[in-house]
């Protein structure tokens, strides 16, 4: 998947290469199986990352067209941002609209020399996430915020309300990073950057069905329709595909597409073995009769793999997340393009209850609602977190949930929530876990995809509970593969919507024991990962410059170790915050390092241009090239 970091420095000519240098550094630290191009001209610097055998750039006389995310940027690309260019000016022109073709999940970033200005589109969800520091000598843009670390580290500084609203919902907030001084570019966005200039306006929100009811057949067409084009799309580039197979409704879903359109598709697991996910999972395979891998793991090599985990994601996600990710990297070689199902139990409703049909949508009704299902922990954060820390804060948690559910109203509650699962989780959280293993995997997450996002977007809260369309879908697809369990529901999906309520209402109630997760860390900070777990959050120079406070770490560690209190969550996130400390503010970067051996970065290609911009490289009359 394309990363990059690009640097503009408004009216200077020094040489940027050893700021190149140092960025992909930071990038492919660990290692990396990507080509890699540095492109420089005066004022102007890019270091780009993909596993494309051409790389991620169009390149003309005066300008250069990045993307980020999965997949090549075309001339449609192209004219799209010239388009989103003059609706930044004022031209008179519409607003440019999603286009209705498969997209990968894509960001733009073009540098203009002849005007003097950089243009930044952002993915319309936000999955291929974008970070952007300014100032008034410069401009750094990157997909991922170690990208600008590694060039104004001197300039950063913790951001408090970051700190407090990932150890209370496990993840940052809006446009806020860890960095005070970085944003997280927000989802469906066109920024227009010049000289101590900065405009930005919303090109693109999804706007989900107010109706109630509808056909599911139709609904279940229409989503199998989107996801063997965009699939057939990829199979264009990609011979064959893995994949990434966990037991539950997305990644059946995505081999039962696979199936339609490649004629080679393989599937992995990793877990414990005795989850019911990964022997569901091994049932799926083994009932639709395709080749499967299975990868025991148990969870205790998390004290070697975190750190390194913890780099990848820049620390905006519990340390519990990185599970798995040395079964996906160790076996990378030989996977292809590895299919993950991100996003489709979101789309497709799985976080539906009864009520959520029922009640009328607001900001506040949301907030309230992720408030009290999915914290971390309750206590204040004067509890929690250092007085120092909390000096620093511009903001609530509540206050930031309340501006990001207004910018994506619903009629219904069900609606409002979808809005918040699509704009603010996904790519806030959910597509972390794919930056974990991108140096060394190309993904594909079609269930991602804004064409399918644009698709679900029709139906209702009714067509998606319980997975009524999703079930159809698959059924349609792939029958077989619903005729093994699954733990969202206890029982086979295959079942009337009837039963699946009566079956999700008895294990909430608890009249049955819920199997196994398929990842816990409850019992492992309690036996093989204690000792690390003790040496990293009590350790003396924890306690001293941690974040915090002293007395909630040593209760957190005591309780959960002698089984007082589960506080699985709650470490992970601490653990995650003291390794990111550590590394990016006490500069002990050799902590992120892996455990082994993993192959180490290319010698990037690299492009200067003088004169006509980049004309060696150019096209006649100015039309794009791309480099090989």
């Amino acid at each position: 998947m394309p990363r990059f970091v690009m640097i503009v420095e408004w009216g200077k000519t020094r040489d940027l290469g050893p700021d190149l240098e140092r960025a992909r550094a930071a990038m492919t630290f660990g290692g990396s199986g990507e080509h890699a191009l540095e492109l420089q001209r005066p004022g102007f610097g890019a270091v780009v990352l993909s596993h494309e055998s051409e790389l991620p750039a169009l390149l003309a006389e005066n300008c250069v067209l990045l993307a980020g995310g999965h997949g090549l940027p075309e001339e449609d690309d192209a004219a799209f941002v010239s388009t989103m260019a003059k609706w930044m000016r004022g031209a008179e022109v519409p607003v440019p609209r999603l286009r209705q073709r498969p997209l990968g999940r894509r960001c733009f970033a073009r540098w203009d020399q002849a005007a003097g200005e950089v243009l930044v589109v952002t993915e319309p969800n936000g999955v291929a996430p974008l970070h952007l520091y300014a100032d008034e000598a410069r401009v750094v843009l990157a997909t991922e915020p170690k990208g600008i670390w590694a060039l104004v580290s001197g300039h950063l500084h913790p951001d408090a309300d970051s700190l407090v609203d990932l150890f209370t919902v496990g993840e940052c907030l809006g446009e806020r990073t860890l960095f005070r001084e970085v944003r997280a570019l927000p989802p469906g966005a066109a920024l227009r950057l010049r000289p101590g200039a900065t405009e930005q306006r919303s090109w693109y929100e999804p706007r989900f069905s107010a109706r109630t009811g509808g056909s599911v057949d139709a609904a279940a067409e229409r989503m199998n329709a989107a996801l063997t084009t965009i699939l057939s799309v990829e199979r264009q580039r990609r011979p064959r595909a893995t994949v990434a197979l966990s037991g539950g409704m997305d990644s059946r879903y995505l081999l039962a597409g696979a199936r339609r359109v490649w004629d080679e598709v393989t599937t992995l697991t990793f877990g414990p073995p005795d989850s019911r996910d990964v022997v569901h999972a091994a049932e799926v395979a083994r009932r639709v009769g395709v080749r499967h891998e299975y990868v025991p793991w148990s969870g205790a090599d998390l004290s070697q793999w975190a750190p390194y985990g913890v780099w990848r994601s820049d620390g905006m996600q519990s340390c519990i997340h990185h599970h798995g990710m040395d079964a996906l990297i160790t076996r990378a070689g030989g996977m292809g393009l590895v299919l993950n199902g991100m996003g489709g139990d979101i789309l497709t409703g799985a976080f539906l209850r009864p009520m959520y049909l029922l009640l009328p949508g607001s900001a506040e009704r949301t907030v309230d609602t992720i408030l009290s299902r999915y914290r971390l922990h309750y206590l204040a954060p004067q509890d929690v977190f250092k007085p120092e820390v909390l000096r620093e804060r511009r903001s609530t948690t509540r206050a930031s949930l309340l501006e990001v559910a207004r910018r994506q109203p619903g009629d219904r509650l069900g609606n409002s929530l979808l809005g918040y699962w699509v704009r603010q989780h996904c790519p806030r959280l959910t597509s972390l876990g794919i930056e974990l293993e991108a140096p060394f995997l190309e993904y594909a997450t079609p269930l991602a995809d804004p064409f399918f996002v644009d698709t679900m977007a029709s139906l209702s809260l009714e067509q998606r509970f319980l997975g009524r369309a999703y079930r159809r879908a698959l059924g349609s697809l792939l029958p077989e593969a619903l005729k093994v369990a699954c733990d969202r529901y206890g029982v086979a999906p295959h079942w009337p919507w009837p039963v699946l309520a009566v079956g999700g209402l008895v294990r909430r109630l608890g009249l049955v024991q819920r199997p196994r997760l398929r990842v816990s860390y409850t019992e492992g900070f309690r036996a093989p990962l204690r000792p690390w777990v003790r040496d990293l959050l009590l350790d003396p120079r924890t306690l001293a410059d941690g974040f915090l406070l002293p007395k909630y770490v040593r209760a957190l560690v005591e309780d959960h170790a002698t089984q007082r209190a589960d506080h699985a969550p709650e470490l992970g996130m601490a653990l995650a915050l003291e390794l990111w400390r550590r590394m990016f503010m006490a500069g002990e970067t050799t902590l992120g390092r892996p455990p082994v051996p993993l192959p180490q970065p290319r010698a990037p290609l690299r492009l200067a241009g003088d004169g006509a911009f980049f004309s060696a490289l150019s096209s006649p009359a100015g039309a794009g090239g791309r480099p090989s």
